[in-house]
């Protein structure tokens, strides 16, 4: 067959070149491995269906306000009420759940796996089908299904696990299944390990009850439409069933709950690819990489097609000597294509490996959670689709110029009369347009790393450094209140007297984690219509402000005081004291004093949560991060463990320390087991969650960094290439000019003067292209502009720095040339 054949002259031909072939398919390999490699994430964060029957007849049920916009979860009440009155789909519902697991029979050890609360029905509505035993049915209560990866990683792949007895927060259950290797829930970056009934959640939970309660929104539905229904009429059925089921709830809703429930209604969005929070958090982030590494494979691309040229060149006899024996040009074409086309599949196996290698620590820049990379038709089909498309590109341009000589010189061997080739425009051009595309990837990675590097330095109001965090949740192992509160009080005692510990204190969860959202009423202000302020509550104990290093401006901090049954007291945050306790009570800062300290004093006054104004303002303290860093600070409201009505018995332990805070870690860990050994913790260290909340932006700043310094390299051999071959196309003429009197600083200069050329024409080309294309990355930037000159000044001074480099050692090679040599150069 023709195309074996061409398969088989281009193996040979390649062998017969192996220094072309190692740095052309290296450059390959760099710039299809990134594509390949950025792809998995792309498509297991955003593009994958999941791995479930007929995925494209499900869909993710949301509350949504009249706009469809800003969704929240369901209660229990209206998830019962729905899923009996839609006929239209099968509707069920998940939660996460914290789990204390015991072993049972299985051997000896105490885990915090990840839980999943679900609807009974929920593996028979996916299709999911567990390899071993079975799912859950409507008569299940203490059972449970595990994840494969759980089975395998705490179960040692026991294949006796079906029946078997385990504890889950305290209370005894049946193993009665284990998942497919693949399916990881119906979220996608979130893999639960043990999947219980619905119904248990009371039983499971300390605290108050959820089922009951249709003031409680918890839960998350989604649905399998039927055959034939569209979205459209099965969303008009359940807005129905919505509504009724509110009118049937209306006794037992909050009046205030009533009205914000009334005012929603049921959005249907498409759940083939599961729900996922990395898609709203990543999908730009993810785009911008994705543009970024196209540009990188761009640049490979015009590194190998000036290969390739500059080897045509060399190559002109034995072309000129086919066409004049009868060979077609196009079969010439394909032949050269062929040859592209393999160099370009070899890259791309290559850059699977790299693949292979960063997958899995790119998606760890995503999700703690288990995200599938791993390698699947899907992405061999992207890689060879690239490797492919990315032959051809590179490939045509040098196959037509190749195949397109002067016969008559090529056949009389001009060569051997020092003309080794003509001056190769089309390079040159490739090569300006490689600077163009490096200098633009260098100016973007520039202003992401200056945005991470600015809200790593932003004031959030605390002190992040040198303290360790410990999350705790005694109610798993079903403590009563009273044995909660002692557990955590001997337990603040001992850590407080370790040798290293500055202060310690509790806290529901740490700072930048989230909050409980409710109403805020304030002592003499009348909201205004179609106001409802809102307020972020934070449960502590005394010393916590003490441990974060958060400022006290006004009152006191809590004390052992304050505790049930004593006076209600609250501290409240500056914003509040600003907006609520100005002097006049406006509503806001005064002309004279924006984002200042409040003027007047809050400290006495009252609030309440939405209700009653009983809680007396006892402290005011700075301003502080909240959830994200970037958001304007909310109004926040700290109260004092003893008099707050927490949901769960989760705490989060701040120890500051006198130095690092994983020295203590150890000794932290003792005493919690001193007070109960089968307790799990959680220890992480402050600086960890910070890390956490700009992972989005060190995503972007370190891969754009990285890839803009690879594509400063491959732009770099391209101008070495260039300014090689052009010394060498022009060797006979530097030793003419020297004979004749030529210094080296002149033949150095003239070299040089090429180099800078193309420099000076992609710094041309990038700048501008730069400022109009970051236009698009605005939103991504913080603390810097687009345009910013610094960033721009030190990647065109970089670029030139290391692009004259490139030039100057062939330059250098060329003055070094012997004339003698040189003029019997063939």
């Amino acid at each position: 067959m023709p195309l074996l054949q061409d398969l088989r002259y281009a193996i040979r031909t390649l062998r017969q070149s192996p220094a072309f072939t190692i740095v052309a398919v290296l450059c390959l390999a760099l710039g299809i491995g990134a594509n390949t490699a950025i792809f998995s994430l792309v498509d297991a964060a955003l593009l994958r269906m999941l791995p479930v029957v007929q995925p494209e007849r499900l869909a993710v049920i949301r509350n949504v306000d009249e706009r469809g916009r800003q969704g929240i979860s369901f209660s229990y009440p209206a998830f019962a009420y729905l899923r009996a009155h839609t006929r239209s789909a099968a509707v069920f519902a998940y939660a996460g759940i914290g789990l204390n697991l015991s072993s049972g029979g299985l051997g000896n050890f105490t885990d915090a796996p990840s839980g999943e609360l679900v609807s009974d029905n929920f593996f028979s509505v996916l299709g999911v089908q567990p390899v071993l035993g079975r799912g859950f049915m409507a008569a299940d209560e203490t059972t449970a299904v595990i994840s494969y990866r759980h089975w395998q990683s705490r179960f040692h792949s026991d294949p006796g696990i079906v029946g078997r007895n385990i504890a889950l927060n305290g209370l005894p259950f049946t193993v009665i299944g284990v998942n497919p290797p693949r399916f990881f829930g119906v979220e996608v970056g979130r893999s639960p390990d043990v999947y219980v009934p619905l119904t248990m959640c009371d039983r499971l939970s300390a605290g108050s009850p959820r089922l009951s309660r249709p003031n409680n929104f918890w839960l998350d539905m989604m649905a399998r439409l039927n055959a034939g229904m569209t979205p459209d009429r099965a969303k008009a059925e359940m807005n129905v069933a919505y509504y009724q089921s509110l009118a049937e709830q209306v006794r037992n809703l909050r009046p205030n709950s009533m009205r914000f429930l009334q005012k929603r209604q049921i959005g249907l969005e498409e759940g083939g690819k599961g729900r996922s929070p990395l898609r709203q958090a990543f999908g730009t982030p993810l785009a911008i990489l994705m543009a970024v590494v196209g540009l990188v494979l761009l640049i490979a691309c015009a590194n190998v097609a000036n290969l390739l040229l500059a080897r045509a060149n060399a190559r002109r006899k034995e072309i000129a000597v086919r066409l004049a024996l009868g060979a077609g040009r196009a079969r010439l074409l394909r032949q050269f294509l062929t040859e592209s086309v393999t160099l370009s599949v070899v890259g791309g196996t290559l850059g699977l490996l790299f693949t292979y290698w960063s997958a899995g620590a790119l998606a760890g820049f995503l999700t703690k959670s288990v995200l599938d990379v791993a390698p699947d038709a899907r992405l061999f089909g992207f890689t060879l689709a690239v490797s492919i498309l990315t032959g051809l590109l590179f490939g045509c341009a040098p196959a037509l110029q190749a195949t397109n000589p002067d016969l008559t010189p090529a056949l009389k061997n001009d060569t051997a009369r020092g003309t080794p080739g003509k001056r190769l425009i089309l390079g040159d051009f490739l090569v300006a347009g490689q600077v163009a595309v490096s200098l633009l990837l260098l100016i973007g990675a520039g202003l992401f790393i200056r945005t991470l590097g600015n809200l790593r330095n932003l004031d959030m109001g605390f002190r992040a450094d040198d303290v360790l965090l410990v999350s705790l949740n005694p109610g798993l192992s079903r403590y009563t209140p009273e044995r909660t509160r002692s557990f955590y009080a001997q337990l603040l005692d001992s850590v407080t007297a370790l040798p290293g510990v500055r202060s310690a204190s509790l806290a529901d969860r740490p700072l930048l984690s989230g909050a409980y959202i409710d109403g805020l009423s304030v002592e003499g202000h009348a909201a205004r219509p179609g106001e409802e302020p809102s307020v972020s509550i934070k449960i502590v104990t005394p010393h916590f402000f003490e441990t974060m290093g958060i400022p006290l401006h006004l009152g006191r901090d809590f004390s052992a005081l304050d505790r049930s049954g004593a006076p209600k007291v609250a501290i409240i945050n500056e914003t509040i004291a600003r907006e609520f306790f100005t002097d006049g009570n406006t509503g806001g800062s005064p002309a004279g004093n924006p984002g200042g300290k409040p003027v007047g004093n809050p400290v006495g006054k009252h609030i309440g949560l939405g209700g009653p104004t009983d809680m007396e303002i006892v402290g005011v303290i700075a301003d502080t991060k909240y959830r994200d860093i970037r958001a304007p600070v909310p109004n926040t409201i700290y109260l004092p463990a003893d008099q707050a009505q927490a949901m769960s018995a989760e705490r989060t332990l701040h120890v500051r320390t006198f130095s690092d805070p994983g020295n203590i870690a150890a000794a932290v860990r003792e005493q919690i087991r001193a007070l109960d050994k089968n307790l799990p913790a959680k220890v992480s260290v402050f600086s960890e969650l910070v890390d956490e909340n700009l992972v989005e932006e060190r995503l972007i700043a370190t891969l754009s960094g990285f890839f803009g310094a690879l594509a400063l390299l491959l732009a770099a051999v391209g101008l070495y290439g260039v300014m090689a071959y052009n010394v060498q196309r022009r060797k006979r003429e530097i030793g003419i000019r020297m004979s004749l009197g030529a210094d080296r600083g002149a033949v150095l200069r003239m070299a040089m003067r090429d180099c800078l050329l193309m420099v000076a024409a992609g710094i041309v080309i990038g700048v501008p292209a730069s400022l109009w294309l970051s236009k698009l990355v605005v939103h991504q930037l913080f603390g810097v502009t687009q345009g910013d000159g610094l960033t721009i000044a030190a990647a065109t001074l970089l670029l030139t720095v290391v692009a004259a480099l490139a030039g100057y050692l062939p330059a250098r090679r060329a003055s070094r040339v012997d004339p003698l040599i040189a003029l019997r150069y063939e």
